[in-house]
């Protein structure tokens, strides 16, 4: 496989007709995701007869940015847990696919953790939701901001993914129990994958944003693409 960058700065991975390459969806909806006209000929499509994998993080960890940065290098639509509508409508078409269609070549999850009102303690129950046989690329950010991310994104009226909110939500007697959950589940979000995914790739989200080109690589490899 081999990533052409150009001087417009779109990429795509090219990849090598064997057995083992990707298989597209040709007759279906495909998007581009680059606006420049120079790249609007690189499409994303569904894949065929994919397997499931997991992108884990806790809320707000660069997991969309980082299916976005799959998309654009592999050519195929990511799927979701939670069918986000309005990244449905920002081009991510896997966002409402069938996580098990094997059409999405990863699917986001946040975990389980932070679903609940209180984080699991019985570790045969938090094993057996972490879904260890299935490949998981673990992504995890600084948890500071991520969790200050993540109430942005609760308090937000409309665009949450990208919506900031008066200093008012983070402060008080709410903020703090928000807090102090949070941190719970941040950790079980990582040290679950970490203790039990047998085929694991942990992907520091400051690192990704310092060289997307060489993470996403490595994505690309753990994904054997």
């Amino acid at each position: 496989m081999v990533m052409n960058t150009s001087s417009t700065g779109c990429s795509q991975l090219a990849i090598e007709q064997s057995p083992a390459s990707l298989k597209y969806d040709l007759s279906g909806p495909s998007t581009s995701p680059w606006s420049n006209h120079n790249c609007s000929k690189f499409r994303t499509r569904f894949g065929v007869d994919l397997s499931p994998l997991w992108m884990v993080s806790f809320p707000c960890s660069g997991n969309t940015w980082a299916r976005y940065l799959l998309e654009g290098a592999t050519g195929v639509f990511t799927g979701s847990l939670y069918a986000d509508r309005e990244l449905y409508n920002h081009g991510f078409l896997g966002e409402l696919e069938d996580i098990k269609s094997g059409r999405t070549v990863i699917q986001k999850t946040h975990g389980h953790a932070i679903y609940q009102q209180r984080a699991h303690t019985h570790l045969e129950e938090r094993n057996r939701l972490t879904d260890p046989n299935i490949p998981t690329v673990l992504i995890i950010r600084n948890p500071l901001r991520a969790i200050l991310s993540f109430r942005k994104f609760q308090k937000a009226a409309q665009d949450k993914h990208l919506a900031q909110v008066e200093t008012s939500a983070l402060t008080g007697k709410d903020f703090r129990t928000f807090v102090a959950a949070s941190i719970k589940s941040w950790e079980e979000v990582a040290i679950d994958r970490l203790l039990w995914s047998k085929q694991l790739l942990v992907l520091h989200f400051e690192d990704l944003r310092k060289d997307p080109i060489g993470h996403v690589m490595d994505m690309l490899s753990f994904l054997g693409v």
